[in-house]
C-alpha cells in the first residue's frame, strides 16, 4: 500500500460478515497485516497450531476478517496475492509451552503473545516479515498491539511470544505532520547445526 497505516488510523472498525464489528489495526510493514485481540475472536492467545488447524468455523472467520480489512486498505487484488494480508491475534503475556520442544515460556520473558494465520493454518513459529510488522505495531501509539505491551517495556526491543518460542524485534517509529512513519525495524533469528561430517579431498587439489 505504500503506507505504514494504510487507512491512517491506529485502529479501525471492521464490519465482519457473520460476526459484526471488530477492532483491528492494519499495518503494512514488509507485508500488509491485520492485528486483532485474541479475546475479541474467542481465543485465549496461547493456542498451538493443533488447537485451531482444521477448525472450519474459526478459519471462515479469519477469511471474513481478511475480506473486510482488504476493503479498508484498498487491496482490490488480494485474492490473487494469497496469502497476504496475514491475520495476527495478540494477547497479554502469560505462561505457555513451546509446542515443538515442550519448554515452558514464562510470562515475564515476553511483552505479549502473538499467533499468525497463513493459508488457513497457524504458523508453526512466526514469519520474519510478520515479526517486523508486529514489532512496529507494538510501538505505534494506539494499535491493538501497543495497548497490551507491558508498561515496563518502554524500549525499542520487543519480545514476541510465538507458538515455538520468542523472537526479539527492534522497532522505532516517528510522528510526523503526515502521520506515523516507520524509522527502523530489525529482528534476529537463531540458527542450529543441521549437518556435520568430513569431506576428503585429494592432495593434488592443493598443489
Amino acid at each position: 500500500t505504500g503506507k505504514l497505516l494504510p487507512t491512517g488510523n491506529s485502529v479501525d472498525k471492521l464490519d465482519v460478515e457473520g460476526f459484526g464489528q471488530l477492532d483491528a489495526s492494519l499495518l503494512d510493514v514488509v507485508n500488509p497485516c491485520i492485528f486483532v485481540r485474541a479475546s475479541d475472536i474467542g481465543m485465549k492467545g496461547d493456542e498451538k497450531p493443533a488447537d485451531v488447524d482444521g477448525n472450519e468455523n474459526f478459519m471462515k472467520l479469519i477469511d471474513n476478517i481478511r475480506i473486510s480489512a482488504c476493503r479498508k486498505m484498498g487491496l482490490k487484488d488480494w485474492e490473487l496475492k494469497n496469502p497476504t494480508p496475514f491475520v495476527v491475534f495478540v494477547s497479554p503475556p502469560k505462561d505457555y509451552t513451546d509446542h515443538l520442544t515442550g519448554k515452558l515460556i514464562k510470562a515475564q520473558e515476553v511483552d505479549f503473545l502473538a499467533r499468525m494465520i497463513i493459508l488457513r493454518k497457524m504458523h508453526q513459529t512466526f514469519a520474519g516479515s510478520v515479526s517486523c510488522a508486529t514489532g512496529m505495531a507494538a510501538v505505534v501509539p494506539g494499535t491493538v498491539v501497543n495497548e497490551i505491551v507491558k508498561p515496563a517495556s518502554g524500549r525499542q526491543t520487543i519480545l514476541i511470544g510465538h507458538p515455538a518460542g520468542i523472537i526479539d524485534v527492534e522497532a522505532e517509529c516517528a510522528i510526523t505532520p503526515d502521520g506515523v512513519v516507520a524509522k527502523r525495524v530489525t529482528y534476529s533469528r537463531t540458527a542450529r547445526r543441521i549437518m556435520e561430517g568430513y569431506v576428503y579431498v585429494p592432495n593434488h587439489v592443493f598443489q
